[in-house]
């Protein structure tokens, strides 16, 4: 669901655990107010407490976290040769998003995929400044 951050205070929903790096969006619209601007990126279900959850939307978030964990583990980062890189592998593989004291893993998976992203966009700049 996308929405603004004055919705987002309005409504008292929780931002993405790795917020600004993860979970947010520049010029989307509001599925809230419908204006255009920044805006949160997270799913629905997960602006729900758990406390207030029914059965129905707990296990749909227990299976959308086991699937995004899979995703999260099988995550590699590659050289710009398109090799895989293990050592960046392993480093990425050690970061988490946690949400009270627990692991998100969709957010895991989002802040991974933007470690990758950076690593790779790092390592292709310097080879090409070389």
């Amino acid at each position: 669901m996308l929405f603004c951050e004055p919705c987002r205070v309005k409504k008292n929903w929780t931002r993405s655990s790795g917020y600004p790096y993860i979970g947010f969006r520049a010029s989307e619209k509001c599925e809230v107010c419908g204006k255009v601007g920044e805006c949160h990126d997270i799913p629905a279900i997960r602006l729900v407490p758990k406390n207030e959850m029914t059965f129905e939307q707990k296990t749909v978030d227990k299976i959308m976290q086991q699937g995004y964990r899979q995703k999260a583990e099988n995550l590699v980062v590659s050289r710009p040769n398109g090799q895989p890189w293990p050592d960046m592998t392993v480093e990425i593989q050690s970061s988490f998003a946690r949400r009270d004291g627990e692991i998100d893993w969709f957010d895991t998976f989002e802040l991974r995929v933007a470690l990758r992203e950076q690593i790779q966009n790092a390592e292709a700049r310097r080879k090409h400044v070389l």
